[in-house]
């Protein structure tokens, strides 16, 4: 079995112009952290990445003209299995123009902070956590100049921390243990939704999704807002009223949902469906997104990409489900969805049997969101082996609202997506420089953008209810007519 890989990334802008950008990603690979560097563009700073060629045999500059340098941590202490790494979060405010200071988690309780060197020097920890050895499940860092930590530890605490690189060893600041009326409810995940708003994600539990609110002393006694499953609608029992939450994102204020920051958020689960909450309404949730296709694979990764549309790691088949915010269930989300559901259902063409909760929710309209799997159909080699067909996608991330890249972990293996047409006479401007052209039309788009011969070729669905059209994305260079299949 291959390592489950655990991700986190950021990308900034560093130059006078839009394609001038630093992005960086890093996972844990079992018990190992690896770190790659990219810089992007004409920047002032770009010069002294020069000197990586010197050291680092690993240096290598693409045909896009990205320069990219990688990082390597083990700790010589640390087993394989028993201290693999379960949580990884960039402080990039903190970081330095040679250095990433990496939080870091582990399944044996270990949690530190790593100062992670990309010029040469050799990385180190700089702050040790008191964590009684509770293994690490989650872990959230909020955006403030002196940022707080919360982890989930074990199954039912949660801790904060205050994050100060001086300091050598820390000790929390505050540690609550998450209570249930019935029964014990393990805590999947915790994510800040705002710099003094932090969400947790608990299972199975008919409210599974908790709200607390931060304070200088910690957090909240009691929860600010509890969030279920449950439809207000007396008629409707289409949702489950027991599941559990496994992945939390806020959405950017700045999206087409509108909203404060911490307003509005999304929800993964074991039920399969992402669902969107918002703290204006006092609905549960005010949309649902499902790929009908693979509706009852549990959402084990979300990561939002843009501003418009957000992405779901599937726990199995390698798949991804890439969803608009704007069209949740094919419908427009506005503000008028936050109405309160009516027990006497609306009337209308094509309406008569959908009860007031089904319409908030989902729509007569056919939506065009899509699914991809993560691995082609055939590899340099030969055909992919059974079980890595069928690995689940543990970890999804993308660098920033504006990237056309995001990364998926898979077993054994982190990807790389960029989301570009190779046809597009105006890419993203990243991809503006490559070779110069020969004329030949094939040869010019494989030598731009597939010149080693790695890029996948990955099928991928519509989801449509009815008919399925599996459709694989051409060989690089195939400028033939389209076709099926």
């Amino acid at each position: 079995m291959g390592y489950q890989p655990i991700l986190d990334s950021f990308e900034e802008w560093v130059g006078g112009h839009w394609s001038s950008r630093k992005q960086i990603v890093v996972w844990g690979a079992g018990s190992e952290l690896y770190l790659r560097s990219k810089r992007m563009g004409q920047a002032p700073d770009f010069a002294s990445e020069d000197v990586l060629v010197e050291w680092q045999p690993s240096f290598h500059v693409d045909q896009h003209r990205h320069r990219s340098s990688w990082a390597a941590y083990k700790d010589f202490r640390f087993v394989e299995g028993r201290d693999d790494i379960t949580s990884v979060n960039l402080l990039s405010s903190l970081s330095g123009h040679d250095h990433e200071l990496i939080m870091v988690g582990r399944a044996s309780g270990d949690l530190s902070l790593l100062k992670v060197s990309t010029s040469g020097l050799q990385s180190q920890v700089v702050n040790e956590f008191a964590t009684n050895r509770r293994p690490i499940r989650s872990a959230t860092i909020n955006k403030l100049s002196n940022p707080l930590l919360a982890v989930c530890l074990s199954d039912s605490s949660l801790a904060l921390y205050p994050v100060r690189p001086e300091d050598k060893y820390t000790e929390p600041l505050d540690v609550t243990t998450i209570h249930a009326s019935d029964k014990p409810r393990k805590l999947w995940c915790t994510r800040f939704l705002r710099s003094d708003r932090l969400a947790i994600g608990l299972g199975s539990s008919c409210d599974p999704i908790r709200v607390y609110d931060v304070t200088p002393d910690g957090l909240s006694k009691e929860p600010i807002r509890r969030f279920g499953f449950g439809s207000q609608s007396p008629a409707s029992s289409e949702y489950p009223n027991s599941s559990s939450v496994y992945q939390l994102a806020p959405l950017d204020p700045t999206s087409s949902g509108g909203g404060a920051e911490g307003d509005i958020f999304l929800s993964g689960g074991y039920d399969g469906n992402a669902r969107l909450h918002d703290f204006r309404s006092p609905a549960p949730f005010t949309a649902v997104f499902s790929d009908v296709i693979d509706a009852s694979s549990a959402v084990y990764s979300l990561s939002l990409f843009g501003r418009e549309r957000f992405i779901v790691g599937s726990s199995q088949n390698c798949l991804i489900k890439i969803f608009d915010l704007r069209l949740p269930g094919g419908k427009m989300y506005y503000a008028a969805d936050l109405d309160p559901c009516s027990s006497d259902p609306p009337r209308g063409p094509g309406m008569t049997s959908v009860t007031c909760c089904q319409y908030h929710c989902h729509s007569k309209d056919k939506c065009r969101d899509c699914s991809i799997f993560l691995h082609p159909r055939h590899v340099r080699g030969g055909q992919i082996s059974r079980r890595e067909g069928m690995s689940p996608v543990y970890s999804l991330s993308s660098p920033s609202p504006f990237s056309p890249t995001f990364f998926a972990g898979i077993e054994g293996k982190v990807l790389e997506v960029d989301v570009v047409s190779v046809m597009d006479h105006h890419p993203d401007p990243i991809f503006r420089s490559g070779p110069k052209r020969t004329g030949n039309r094939a040869l010019d788009l494989r030598r731009k953008w597939d010149p080693r011969s790695e890029v996948l070729s990955l099928p991928l669905y519509e989801q449509l209810e009815g008919n399925i059209n599996l459709r694989t994305q051409r060989v690089v260079g195939d400028v033939g007519p389209s076709r099926k299949g």
